[in-house]
């Protein structure tokens, strides 16, 4: 099971897709490179491996 929320984060606002992640404290920020309609000029590997970067 998984459980995406909207949040506003940011100035100017911005309207992100979140992944929240019951068993940590970690909050995952979905990135359209990432969709299933991403766009085409998006780099293969990072699309279908993801990226993560942590901003710690």
């Amino acid at each position: 099971m998984e459980y995406v929320a909207k949040i506003t984060i940011g100035t100017p606002p911005q309207t992100l897709r979140v992944a929240l992640d019951t068993g940590l404290a970690d909050t995952w920020v979905v990135d359209y490179t990432c969709a299933a309609n991403k766009p085409v000029a998006c780099d293969i590997s990072v699309c279908d491996e993801g990226l993560l970067v942590d901003t710690r």
